[in-house]
């Protein structure tokens, strides 16, 4: 198998992981209608909080602002599993499904199915503007130089701290962003030494690696086979980004 496949491990260093999706507003989500959501998930989402959201309008000409607004408050309920381990917001406007200890996409996608089939029960086919799958690792290691990677992660993106500014002991942070375009989807790949302790220096080893596949305007048929291209694609991209050190602590299961 080649690096540019996916793998499995026994471990992994994913922080979150989560699954939205945004649609224009739809006026039946209202605190009634997310009681009545709540009373269909809570066998697994058992715990909820009652949350609220306010915006602010604003009014420019000539790109100066010339009035602004305080929006009325809209719902959200948060609704958790018993450990806490997954989450599910949902409002007006949009819905989220984040994973604190993700295992396998094959159960994440069980949450997906659940929230989505939910959701579409009440309201037909909302008008989807937006689907997203995000992958965020957070590679922490309890030993070695903070500024060395070459043995975990590609030397391309560590370039910077280790070329330019020569692993300054300076350094606070070090981030990356590459943005990608694909006929039918986009993603947004933040990389680096984000550093959990900024705006200190640099004192720990870790390393962000943050993959986030998008695409506008899905139709409701589209949303699982989009959910598993953006999976596979993101895994790919993983292993293209690190070296067998890592794979070394995360361990490779063989099939």
């Amino acid at each position: 198998m080649s690096v540019t496949e996916k793998k499995k491990y026994r471990n992994n260093f994913l922080s979150h992981v989560i699954c939205r999706l945004d649609f224009r507003p739809v006026p039946e989500i209202d605190k009634s209608f997310l009681e009545k959501f709540r009373t269909e998930i809570k066998k697994d989402f058992p715990v909820v909080e009652d949350q609220s959201m306010r915006g602010i309008g604003a009014e420019f000409k000539a790109g100066k602002l010339v009035k602004h607004s305080e929006l009325p408050e809209k719902p959200i309920f948060l609704y958790k599993d018993t450990n806490e381990e997954n989450l599910i917001t949902l409002a007006e406007d949009h819905l989220v499904i984040d994973s604190l200890q993700y295992v396998t996409f094959k159960e994440f996608r069980k949450n997906i199915d659940l929230v989505i089939d939910t959701l579409t029960s009440f309201k037909t086919n909302p008008d989807y503007t937006r689907l997203g799958l995000r992958y965020i690792n957070e590679i922490v290691l309890n030993r070695g130089n903070p500024f060395e990677w070459g043995r975990y992660i590609d030397t391309s993106f560590v370039s910077v701290s280790d070329r330019f500014f020569k692993k300054s002991t300076n350094m606070a942070r070090m981030m990356g962003q590459v943005i990608l375009v694909h006929d039918d989807y986009k993603v947004n790949f933040n990389y680096g030494m984000y550093n959990s302790e900024f705006p200190a220096r640099i004192s720990r080893k870790e390393f962000i690696l943050d993959y986030d596949f998008y695409t506008e305007y899905v139709e409701q048929d589209q949303i699982m086979p989009l959910l598993k291209k953006f999976n596979k694609e993101s895994a790919i991209m993983f292993e293209q980004c690190i070296k067998n050190g890592l794979r070394k602590h995360m361990e490779v299961i063989d099939e």
